[in-house]
């Protein structure tokens, strides 16, 4: 007997639909049988474009009128809560994009919804599942390194001509959920956490706006106040250090993302989430052998494929999952979206006080 399609409905008309759909298109376990969209989009457009016929103005809609197993919630961070609140009372399970909600209150309250509606949710941080990340865990897992010192994870992206002369929406608005720290230092923090075990007990933060304006042909079309950029300096539970820096509006780049971690034992790096070198004791670095990567199917984007080696796995693992009726090790959970929101929230509180502050979760 053929195992029985999950029925997704996806809310999210960008990410959602140039990465979410295709992908959970090439899963054969899953259906996407609607989308919403959250900015009124053009219907026939987004009908063309992701070979879904069900296309709704309305989410809410869609929630009541369709027979669904799980919502794919893609949207700004300011409007995951109210979504994940109104999905669980339709009695659904739920994957929430992060950072998760908009502060952690928020957070909160949608993990007392998914407990009261006896449902599951996950959150997307897809990065985990790629090749380098998970062989960063298995090798602190294994205690090669010994006791973990000091960690720094930067990041650079050559956004400078971008933020000179694009849009960035609600990505550059706070009161949106807007900024880099949510966007790209949420899975920062959550690997962190992920990698080794421990949660920030304590944080300082500096959150910086290079291009405060957009202007276009002398005219101020886009007044923005999210962070582009930042930096985190902070106290993991068992006493590492961890710096965390991330450029967004850097000219030129040669390397995108660096980790290192030092040990008792051993030392760590990892560059470019594509190559993780080891040295132990008075050894030189050595490379260290990868996971090979999933085929990628033909049929993905250019855009579906640069997310494909992550968000497949990811919701294979919310399958089996649901499947199972409890979480499979790994899979990043409301818990787990939650307490990366107390980081974030701590390193904004941090970066408006100039001050150390306690990471309470």
């Amino acid at each position: 007997m053929s195992q029985k399609k999950i029925k997704v409905g996806v809310i999210g008309t960008g990410f959602g639909a140039k990465v979410h759909v295709p992908i959970f298109s090439t899963h054969p376990n899953f259906e996407v049988v609607s989308i919403a969209s959250v900015s009124r989009g053009n219907i026939e457009e987004i009908k063309k474009n992701t070979g879904i016929d069900r296309v709704y103005k309305d989410w809410k809609q869609m929630l009541d009128n369709e027979e669904l197993d799980l919502v794919s919630i893609v949207s700004a961070p300011f409007l995951h809560h109210e979504m994940v609140i109104e999905s669980y009372k339709r009695g659904l399970h739920v994957i929430c994009e992060k950072p998760m909600a908009f502060d952690s209150n928020e957070a909160k309250e949608m993990i007392i919804a998914r407990d009261r509606a006896n449902k599951m949710g996950f959150i997307n941080f897809e990065y985990r599942y790629v090749p380098a990340r998970q062989k960063v865990k298995e090798i602190i897992l294994s205690n090669t390194l010994g006791e973990i010192i000091h960690i720094s994870y930067k990041c650079q992206l050559a956004g400078l001509d971008n933020l000179k002369d694009r849009r960035r929406g609600w990505l550059s608005q706070r009161k949106y959920g807007g900024g880099m720290l949510g966007a790209l230092g949420s899975h920062m923090i959550d690997s962190l956490h992920w990698w080794t075990g421990k949660n920030f007990s304590e944080v300082t933060g500096d959150l910086t706006v290079h291009m405060k304006e957009l202007i276009i042909d002398g005219e101020v079309v886009e007044e923005r106040d999210a962070e582009d950029s930042f930096q985190i300096l902070g106290q993991l539970s068992n006493e590492a250090k961890v710096t965390v820096d991330l450029l967004s509006a850097a000219k030129f780049v040669k390397e995108n993302w660096r980790l290192e971690i030092s040990g008792s034992q051993g030392s760590l790096i990892m560059t470019n989430d594509s190559k993780v070198e080891v040295a132990i004791d008075d050894s030189l670095f050595k490379e260290v052998e990868l996971t090979p990567n999933l085929p990628l199917p033909e049929e993905l984007s250019d855009v579906a494929k640069r997310y494909f080696q992550g968000f497949y796995p990811f919701i294979d693992n919310v399958f089996q999952s649901l499947q199972l009726g409890k979480y499979v090790d790994g899979l990043a959970t409301f818990e787990d979206g939650y307490n990366v929101q107390c980081v974030i929230d701590s390193v904004r509180h941090a970066d408006e006080g100039g001050k150390r502050v306690k990471v309470m979760y």
